[in-house]
């Protein structure tokens, strides 16, 4: 039976939408809006111990099992000049764990998807009155291996739960700032 719930955890409190400021402009001006999103599917695999592992070995030696995940991140930094009576805005990125497992870990498959946009909008930094701010985008997919656990995988095993969850997500944000320089980590909802 398939999980979905949001990657934070215990004593997590969501974003409330949209956080804004109609302070620091007025009128028509050059704003800065910055988007990101991040989708990653997985699949738990084995790492065989190659020393005992042979065609005559029927069940060969399992060292580890780690998470391989395919990741893919977009990013989007645009310039526009406009009026804007909200002023400057943020809304977090929200992400959702969909998988197989009944732990509230990753369980042997899944995904993570963006359930919420990441958005930063905000007046844009200017010289001699023109906006000198980098525009452009990034879409970048990799692949990372991550969450090993010993031997080989069992569902019920305490290794794969809720509580392990978060430091791996952590990484796969770190590999996508990596990846696309404009990802904001500290735009994610943990």
């Amino acid at each position: 039976m398939a999980s979905r719930r949001r990657v934070a955890g215990a004593g997590w409190t969501p974003s409330t939408g949209l956080s804004t400021s109609s302070a620091d402009t007025s009128g028509t001006a050059w704003f800065y809006t910055h988007r990101q999103s991040v989708f990653a599917m997985y699949e738990r695999r084995n790492s065989y111990n190659s020393q005992v592992s042979s065609n005559t070995v029927v069940t060969p030696v399992v060292n580890f099992n780690y998470l391989d995940l395919n990741v893919r991140v977009t990013t989007t930094n645009e310039l526009f000049y406009g009026d804007v009576s909200g002023g400057t805005f943020v809304q977090y990125q929200d992400l959702v764990l969909t998988n197989n497992g009944t732990s509230g870990g990753f369980g042997s498959s899944g995904s993570i998807t963006t359930s919420a946009v990441g958005i930063i909008r905000r007046p844009a930094t200017l010289v001699n009155g023109l906006p000198n701010q980098p525009s452009g985008s990034c879409s970048v997919s990799f692949n990372i291996q991550t969450d090993n656990i010993p031997g080989q995988y069992d569902i019920n095993s305490e290794y794969d739960s809720s509580s392990t969850v978060q430091p791996h997500v952590y990484e796969l944000l770190k590999r996508c700032k990596d990846n696309c320089p404009d990802f904001d980590i500290f735009l994610v909802n943990l």
